[in-house]
């Protein structure tokens, strides 16, 4: 199959080695993304949902609406969910045709950022307060973390509540 010459700005498939197909985007490198030393010419594609940016080469890279349908279902986890439903989001209320720059994507970028900036600062308490005093993976507590984010509250506000969950409870959430 002859690879396709995508342009800045489409919408992607892009396959990493061990990972499943991802949604993505091709895009001009950020200034820190050093281009691999490779005789094959890969492309730039910002990573929908992890917000990540990485070098794939055109035969690892598939259209993005040609190919949603199959794609859609190669994976079930929350954070690929996530990725389709930010670039679902982004087809919706940020692509133009027109527009070629990446502005519009950029400024839609660092909104998605602005909004998961929160995060890390919960699972830091999260971690200070319960990490080391139970047994759970890295991705449980993440998971905890999500339920308490999704419900708008704190971790502060429900940490007497957390204290009194039993470990039989939180073994239950354990990988």
């Amino acid at each position: 199959m002859e690879p396709i010459s995508y342009k800045v700005g489409e919408l992607v498939w892009a396959k990493m080695k061990g990972f499943a197909p991802w949604p993505g985007r091709v895009s001009y490198p950020p200034k820190d993304l050093k281009k691999p030393g490779s005789k094959k010419q890969p492309l730039c594609i910002y990573f929908f949902g992890t917000n990540n940016y990485a070098w794939i080469e055109e035969v690892n890279i598939k259209p993005y609406g040609e190919f949603k349908e199959q794609l859609i279902k190669s994976s079930k986890s929350g954070a690929f969910k996530e990725a389709v439903e930010s670039i679902e989001d982004y087809i919706k209320n940020g692509k133009s045709d027109i527009d070629d720059t990446d502005a519009t994507f950029n400024k839609l970028r660092e909104s998605t950022n602005e909004k998961k900036e929160k995060i890390p600062k919960v699972k830091k308490q999260f971690l200070e307060k319960f990490g080391r005093r139970y047994p759970l993976s890295k991705f449980s507590i993440w998971a905890l973390l999500k339920k308490l984010e999704t419900k708008g509250t704190l971790l502060d506000d429900h940490a007497g509540d957390c204290l009194k969950m039993s470990e039989e409870m939180i073994q239950n959430v354990k990988d």
